[in-house]
């Protein structure tokens, strides 16, 4: 059935963990086939079980075995997550539950059916959005898919077998999709298993899809798509494989722009231009031009070009909005701009006379064009919408109302002048009134007073007069000019009054923005910020406007609103969801869509600083337009919040550089003031119990209790003073060649009386001169040996282990103990001034260390040895190199 070698687990884990394209984000794998039946749940289960028995966490998130024996058998032994029942319209019906895959985590999860449909109430309207959010989380997916299911080749299979599949897959996360295996069966060896109900299918439609469906023809055209796809995919594959990442855009030859509108035709030539973008490699572009027509246009036909362009995005296209009032201009622009080397665009034939007067997308680009190559795809079955050449006509009652009222003026304007002036001169009076309500109401109104024009000046200025009658029929001539005239003149009027509204508008934006902003700029305060922006934003949309923002308190996220405002269950987990995944969620999208608002993240700097929820009071959703303006609202509050969080970052960082002066001054004043009496009372103790005889023994011993620990308090004032100088900056280091035997001998005969004889073992891979502050990195090696004596408090012997290993640019030296190890998550903080661990000390000698190494430009770390105990390793930069060479020119 599927000739496929089965992968090493091992390898398979190996590949996800070190694939350079992994960070975080679980790996998918699609089996993919031709049609049903061809065995892909088969093998995916195949593969899984064989995961399982090599001990990886494996599950089975939905698997339609139909009751198939074969494939209940491969489902025994996996853990299975209970599906979620949701009840819709007094149907109970079972379907994936995200949220317990997502709290259980395993390594894999196994994930029929990656086209279906979710059924209504659920978070993702789609199956493909949920494993989405699954790889998001890091969860690593298998699951299936026909071909017929994706996007691009939707009206294809539409076309070869008469059925059109309603449930498809965006071909961009086909083409993410790091591992797709084909699962293949021979068409006769397909249609025997239809005979004999191994492939399922529902019984109202067994009989139909074996009839049309399920010919042999249709079959095996749906074959050679498959292998086509897998060709292309491979293909695809290869060429990044064999191209450096850095100059894989010098070699791109082909890039492709298709050409999109409102209509039906559209779709075809979206999922054409994918098809030729996957064949050719060659990124592609869906570009929609936005001009003063596009705002005539009828809402349905608006809401098409929004479908039609995130048709395109889900196919991996590149979506560009221009504005312009010249389509073609825009287009050819772009074209020189992005170095297109072919345009896709459609040609709708709307009849003769329609294409001679106002002519076509296509005809226009190719008669302009002389550089791109055009594919022009034709469609002679449809017909567009008249109202895309002839304006929407206006429906406001005043609009037409002041048609009469207009001619009306200009009729008893002129009447005095009948006499006086030629007939045909007062035609332009008629005009500048076309031309006045054209400006004001638009083209509707327009063209009534040009009809109601031309009858006016027939029955008042023409003779006989009061009558349509003409005597002169020259006149003929003159009616149907000022008619046409005005008709022009109206238009252009009605666009030109169209643009500065949209003029008007994009300035009203633009200050909108700006006014935000400003108001914005001086605010601190997480809470000023969303108050300020909740009530602009309400304002303008007339809309419940939310701020989400993380809280300190018992609830993940605070909530900011512009009014009283209690939200339910439902507003709660869309704005929580995207918080959390950094994409909008709620009213109008894909997730999440059964609420009332509409959330959008707060990104700044790659991070979520909060969620941006517009509830709108006077409609169901947000249009476009107003989508687009809020998320540039949504912008400027996460600049605002990053902005917040900068000024208390650096207001603490200026109290903690404050107090950590103050500290360091207080050490060294008092740790200067105490040098001089501990002198005193070591040197006269250590007097007494050498020169004085005959003392008790209990006087003896606390003689000896203040010499020892005025001595450990000597040494621990010494840390602050030397570790005060080192942070100063003010330590100069004293370079000189040293070997590194004699630091570390050095360093152990300050300790003789600490160390037991042969504790220490050493192993030096060289002799060479190390240049270094000899009597700074003694400290180190005696702070490291001193801890390392500290941390043994059980029975047996103490062991230390010192390995220097000479590098290409260091050396690296490690310090290995068997003591008692570090405590979890102690690893850096051990290194921190004042820090106490369970080896107890003062918490400064590894802070010197770390001083006086980071001085050297060297780096220390800590880990737990694996047997016992604990490591700590530094580097040096390797400067013997320097010095031979310098000896080897001395020499010479």
């Amino acid at each position: 059935m599927n000739d496929t070698v089965r992968p090493d687990p091992d390898k398979l884990l190996h590949k996800i963990q070190k694939d350079d394209h992994f960070s975080g984000r679980g790996i998918l794998k699609i089996f993919f086939g031709a049609c049903a039946g061809v065995g892909k749940t088969y093998a995916m289960l195949n593969e899984a079980k064989h995961l399982a028995n090599e001990n990886v966490d494996v599950v089975i998130g939905l698997v339609e075995t139909h009751g198939r024996k074969e494939t209940q058998a491969l489902v025994e032994g996996l853990p299975i997550i209970p599906r979620k029942i949701i009840r819709h319209r007094d149907v109970d019906i079972s379907e994936f539950d995200l949220d317990a895959a997502l709290e259980r985590k395993p390594a894999f999860i196994i994930l029929d059916e990656y086209a279906h449909t979710n059924a209504p109430g659920s978070r993702h309207p789609k199956r493909w959005q949920d494993v989405e959010e699954l790889l998001d989380h890091g969860i690593h997916v298998y699951t299936t898919l026909n071909v017929q299911h994706l996007e691009s080749i939707n009206d294809l299979v539409a076309r070869t077998s008469g059925i059109h599949v309603r449930e498809t897959v965006p071909d961009s996360v086909f083409d993410q999709a790091q591992y797709v295996s084909l699962v293949d069966i021979p068409t006769e060896q397909l249609l025997d298993r239809l005979k004999n109900g191994k492939v399922y299918l529902a019984e109202h439609v067994r009989a139909k899809a074996a009839e049309h469906f399920f010919e042999k023809r249709n079959l095996i055209a749906l074959r050679e798509m498959a292998l086509q796809r897998m060709t292309e995919r491979v293909d695809a594959q290869m060429g990044m494989e064999n191209t450096d990442t850095s100059n894989r855009e010098a070699f791109i030859t082909e890039r492709i722009l298709v050409c999109v509108g409102h209509d039906s035709l559209s779709t075809r030539i979206i999922r054409h231009a994918k098809r030729l973008a996957t064949r050719m490699k060659s990124p592609w572009f869906a570009v929609y031009v936005e001009t003063s027509r596009h705002y005539r246009l009828d809402q349905r036909s608006r809401d098409n070009v929004e479908s039609n362009l995130q048709l395109a995005e889900r196919m991996g296209g590149i979506v560009v909005v221009l504005k312009g009032d010249n389509a073609v201009d825009e287009i050819l622009n772009f074209a020189k701009e992005k170095a297109i080397s072919r345009i896709v665009v459609g040609l709708r034939h709307r009849g003769w006379i329609r294409d001679v007067l106002a002519g076509t997308l296509a005809e226009k680009l190719i008669r302009r064009n002389n550089l791109v190559e055009i594919n022009v795809i034709t469609d002679n079955k449809g017909r567009s919408n008249f109202r895309l050449l002839i304006p929407t006509l206006s429906t406001k009652p005043i609009g037409y109302a002041s048609a009469p009222v207009v001619v009306g003026l200009c009729t008893l304007g002129l009447l005095p002048l009948r006499d006086t002036i030629e007939a045909t001169n007062l035609v332009m009076i008629y005009l500048i009134g076309v031309m006045l309500v054209a400006m004001r109401y638009g083209i509707g109104p327009s063209v009534l007073t040009s009809f109601l024009g031309v009858g006016a000046f027939n029955f008042f200025f023409t003779e006989p007069y009061y009558t349509f009658n003409v005597l002169d029929t020259r006149y003929h001539l003159t009616f149907f000019m000022m008619f046409v005239a005005s008709l022009i003149i109206g238009s252009m009027a009605s666009r030109l009054s169209l643009q500065i509204t949209l003029y008007r508008k994009k300035e009203q934006e633009t200050r909108r923005l700006l006014s935000l902003a400003k108001s914005l700029a001086s605010t601190r305060k997480h809470e000023s910020i969303g108050h300020e922006a909740a009530r602009y934003i309400g304002e303008i949309f007339n809309a419940i406007v939310t701020i989400w923002y993380p809280s300190t308190g018992d609830q993940p996220l605070s909530i900011i609103s512009n009014i009283s405002w209690d939200a339910d269950l439902r507003e709660k987990s869309a704005a929580f969801w995207a918080f959390e995944n950094g994409q909008n969620a709620g009213n109008g999208t894909d997730t999440l869509n059964s609420t009332k608002g509409l959330y959008i993240p707060l990104m700044a700097e790659g991070e979520v600083k909060g969620v941006l929820g517009v509830i709108p009071q006077d409609k169901p959703e947000l249009e476009p337009e107003q989508i687009t303006m809020v998320e540039a609202f949504a912008t400027i509050i996460a600049i605002s919040f990053q902005r917040a969080n900068k000024a208390l970052e650096a207001e603490e960082s200026k109290v903690a550089v404050e107090t950590e002066k103050l500290r360091n001054v207080l050490l060294q004043s008092v740790s200067h003031d105490l040098r001089t009496p501990l002198v005193s009372i070591t040197g006269l103790s250590n007097q007494l119990l050498e020169k004085v005889d005959g003392l008790a023994t209990d006087v003896r011993d606390m003689i000896k209790t203040i010499y020892d620990q005025s001595t450990l308090l000597s040494r621990m004032v010494n840390n602050v003073l030397d570790i005060s100088r080192l942070e100063s900056g003010k330590v100069a280091l004293n370079r000189q060649p040293y070997f590194l035997d004699e630091i570390i001998g050095a360093a152990l005969l300050r300790l003789k009386t600490l160390l037991p004889e042969d504790a220490v073992q050493t192993h030096i891979e060289t002799n060479e001169l190390i240049e270094i502050d000899g009597l700074l990195i003694e400290q180190v090696f005696t702070n490291l040996l001193e801890n390392a004596c500290r941390s043994f408090k059980g029975d047996g012997t103490l062991s230390i282990a010192i390995q220097v290993e000479v590098r290409a640019d260091d050396v690296k030296i490690c310090i290995t103990d068997n003591g008692h190890g570090l405590a979890s998550g102690e690893e850096q903080k051990i290194f921190d001034k004042f820090y106490k661990s369970n080896r107890g000390g003062t918490g400064l000698g590894l802070a010197i260390c770390r001083a006086i190494i980071e001085a050297h430009n060297g780096q220390i770390w800590a880990k737990n040895n694996p047997d016992c105990g604990a490591v700590f390793c530094f580097t040096l930069p390797n400067r013997s190199k320097l010095i031979t060479e310098n000896n080897d020119a001395h020499t010479v």
